[in-house]
């Protein structure tokens, strides 16, 4: 639900494929934010670390960026836990001061500025026993530009670049109506 001052989740939903298996999860919220219900199916190699009660509240990740979208502004900064039904990660975004050209990825994308911001992010609790979790010390935040030209009255992505484990992976707005 969109509700002052932001969205209030009622259920997150996950698939993940890794190799040749399927986990899904689902974690359902009360009205104030607090763990009904976590439903999880966990494979013997995904095992955790168990999540304290306090941790386990709104908003799941989903919720979070769009909250995260309605409070970027020149200058802002946001930090928030989110809590997805097998973990909690607390998430910083910093945005620039003020706004800068932009020249789009895509001649379908007409958009002429965008604030700069950055998104840090930390396992606070749910880490892997078996496989490490979190972000290596040295991987900068991800960069995410926002344009209020997409959405009116609040700003949206429009690029993100993250270094990964894996490598840089680079999200762009390519078509929107």
């Amino acid at each position: 639900m969109i509700a002052d001052p932001g969205p209030i989740p009622a259920r997150y939903v996950v698939e993940s494929q890794r190799r040749d298996r399927t986990s899904t999860w689902a974690v359902a919220f009360d009205p104030q934010g607090a763990v009904e219900r976590v439903d999880l199916t966990t494979p013997v190699d995904e095992e955790r670390d168990p999540v304290p009660s306090a941790l386990q509240r709104a908003p799941d990740p989903l919720a979070l960026a769009l909250a995260a979208s309605r409070a970027a502004t020149p200058g802002a900064r946001l930090e928030e836990v989110s809590f997805d039904g097998k973990r909690a990660v607390r998430f910083e975004l910093a945005c620039a001061d003020a706004e800068q050209a932009f020249a789009p990825d895509h001649p379908a994308v007409a958009i002429e500025s965008a604030l700069d911001c950055t998104l840090d992010g930390e396992l606070v609790a749910g880490a892997s026993r078996r496989w490490q979790s979190g972000r290596d010390a040295d991987r900068a935040p991800a960069r995410i530009l926002l344009s209020r030209e997409i959405v009116p009255g609040r700003y949206w992505p429009v690029r993100v670049e993250a270094e990964t484990r894996f490598g840089m992976v680079v999200v762009r707005l390519t078509r929107y109506r």
